[in-house]
């Protein structure tokens, strides 16, 4: 499987439906799902590649004036970064050979990464590039000018340039650091349609294999830590454009890998934000590691001064993220007196509330309870509470605790979906893929809205559209309408590989039986919304009630038929 490492197959592949599915990660979908999970493509990119190789040619409308307008921009960029290329090798580039020359950055890794250098001129590169005929409007949204009163002049002025670039490779903008004593040392590109630090990494279109192949991806904060670490044969290592990760960064890594490690200094600044991405990460389903760093030193000092050797010590001692903020704790606070632990207690409830495996959540608290030597039920209920709050939005008033004091760590809460939920969710998908009469009786049954799961809701709203009339269901036609949705795919994948088929009572019974689980799942809902209603001394809104006592008839009808 080219998604995740392996040591015996598991990578299956249907040539009659089209499809593919991993057993061991999971990954599943189309030609197209492949080719944006494996080159990190968007669905159109995707579709470009695949008849390129193909030899088809795609028809397309005339280009419109956005679409010329990006042409122009990414060609910019691109005479740009081989400008900037010969700048660094010719005369006026001396300063900044010799800077990389003082960081043991050598030629190899100059033209794997294609650094230049811009002149110190204030209209070198518009100069430059208007020769090639670019116009100064032109370089101005490319983010290459700025529009002065009287006339246009270059962003970037006497700094070392490191090209960015987007999945395919393209040049979408630059981060330059200054060679002088000019501020600020380090400048990125302007926010732009066509470039965003929110959105991108630095190096990813040159680690993207390496990630994949070993199943790690290593975060690092700059950009000649990425260029030292790849050097040393690191080529997994990327860089963030800025310590807050975001969703977009999260997910572009997950696709890739379902584990992170990050080796930042210490005591970089914005941790809290970065933290936070951490945990977008997390939430995606992905482990997370934190390399601990020696004080004050960043991963190209540490491959300087200690060899790869180093850096490799670093990250086989990464501590998983829970770990890691426990160790930050126990420096920050005085665990000898009792306002420390019950501030330790405090800090630590919300970080293992976030632990979805109830197995793992109470092995920390047995461990952390035992080295802060308070009893374990005090954590267990500080950690209940953080469940509780994160569920409700907001900290619930004492008295709706005690209707939860029965709870344990190993219940998820009331926004966990239970395995029999999940599963007869999929038994409900599976029905309706083998026999599109069962999509109208399971729709008279349950909206999509009664199925929890977003991968299975996803499915569902998309057979609920299909007609009886259309036949069976086309597999290849429902993976190009789930598109990008991964986890959606991958269910569909799945299923469709395991081909589980039942006789017609049996089906009827499995559908009959699946429906009524979602139903009291559903019944169970709107009973807490209800008891959370009286609690907080409101009243509950009128729809809830109708579809409790219409639920609750129905149920009890179907116990006693």
């Amino acid at each position: 499987c080219p998604f995740h490492a392996e040591k015996t197959p598991s990578f299956n592949v249907n040539p009659e439906k089209a499809i593919f599915h991993c057993f061991g990660c999971g990954e599943g979908g189309d030609v197209f799902a492949f080719i944006m999970k494996r080159d990190g493509l968007d669905f159109r990119a995707a579709v470009e590649s695949l008849a390129e190789r193909a030899g088809v040619a795609l028809s397309k409308a005339p280009p419109t004036p956005a679409q010329l307008e990006a042409a122009g921009i990414r060609h910019a960029l691109e005479l740009a970064c081989q400008y900037y290329q010969a700048a660094l090798a010719a005369g006026a580039g001396a300063a900044a050979r010799e800077y990389l020359k003082g960081r043991g950055i050598g030629q190899e890794a100059i033209a794997t990464f294609r650094l230049g250098y811009a002149p110190a001129g204030w209209r070198s590169t518009l100069d430059a590039l208007g020769r090639k005929g670019i116009r100064p409007d032109t370089l101005i949204r490319a983010g290459l000018a700025v529009g002065g009163k009287r006339r246009p002049y270059d962003y970037f002025r006497d700094r070392l340039m490191f090209p960015i670039a987007d999945g395919r490779g393209r040049v979408v903008g630059f981060g330059a650091r200054t060679l002088g004593s000019g501020e600020p040392k380090y400048l990125n590109s302007p926010e732009s349609p066509h470039f965003s630090k929110g959105r991108t990494w630095y190096g990813l279109h040159l680690a993207r294999d390496s990630i994949r192949r070993q199943g790690r991806a290593v975060v690092v904060e700059g950009y000649t830590d990425v260029v030292a670490a790849h050097q040393a044969g690191f080529t997994q290592v990327v860089a963030s454009l800025g310590t807050a990760l975001t969703r977009d960064q999260a997910r572009s890594l997950h696709v890739l890998s379902p584990e992170l490690v990050i080796a930042y200094d210490a005591d970089a600044a914005g941790q809290a934000a970065t933290w936070r991405g951490l945990e977008i990460f997390r939430n995606l389903g992905g482990t997370v590691k934190v390399g601990i760093m020696p004080e004050g030193e960043d991963p190209d000092d540490l491959i300087r001064k200690q060899g790869p050797e180093g850096f490799s010590s670093v990250l086989a001692g990464a501590l998983h993220l829970v770990d890691y903020r426990y160790t930050m704790i126990k420096r920050e606070q005085d665990l000898t007196s009792p306002e420390g632990k019950s501030r330790a207690v405090g800090a630590l409830a919300p970080l293992l509330a976030a632990v979805t495996d109830a197995v793992a959540r109470e092995a920390y608290v047995a461990k952390f309870s035992n080295d802060l030597r308070v009893p374990a039920e005090i954590l267990a209920g500080a950690v209940v509470r953080s469940i509780e709050a994160a569920a409700y939005g907001h900290k619930r008033p004492e008295k709706a605790h005690t209707a939860n004091r029965g709870r344990t760590l190993g219940d998820p809460g009331p926004a966990a979906i239970s395995p029999a939920v999940l599963e007869a969710e999929k038994e409900l998908i599976r029905l309706m893929l083998v026999d599109t009469g069962n999509i109208t009786e399971i729709k008279a049954k349950l909206d999509e809205g009664k199925f929890v799961s977003p991968d299975c809701r996803a499915v569902v709203d998309r057979l609920y559209r299909w007609q009886v009339d259309e036949g069976p269901v086309d597999m290849a036609r429902l993976m190009s309408f789930l598109g990008e949705n991964s986890g959606a795919t991958s269910l569909v994948a799945m299923m469709c590989v395991e081909d589980t088929t039942y006789p017609a009572e049996t089906a009827k019974r499995v559908l009959a039986d699946c429906v009524e689980v979602l139903k009291r799942r559903r019944l169970e809902e709107l009973g807490k919304l209800l008891a959370a209603a009286d609690m907080e001394g409101q009243k509950a809104q009128s729809g809830v009630i109708v579809e409790y006592q219409a639920l609750l008839k129905e149920l009890k009808g179907s116990r006693t038929g």
